[in-house]
């Protein structure tokens, strides 16, 4: 399992793609843009 949790996740933004796949992350920002449209929770932090 993959955390996201106070900042761990940023050192797990190199690989977090290879890592889950690029399906599974088109998947994570997809739901991220359904829930924030604006774009206002972690802007540029890790789906970018």
């Amino acid at each position: 399992m993959i955390t996201g949790e106070h900042g761990v996740g940023l050192a797990k933004k190199p690989w977090f793609r290879e890592a889950v796949g690029e399906v599974s992350f088109e998947v994570h920002r997809k739901v991220k843009a359904v829930l924030d449209e604006d774009g206002i929770l972690n802007p540029g932090k890790f789906l970018d």
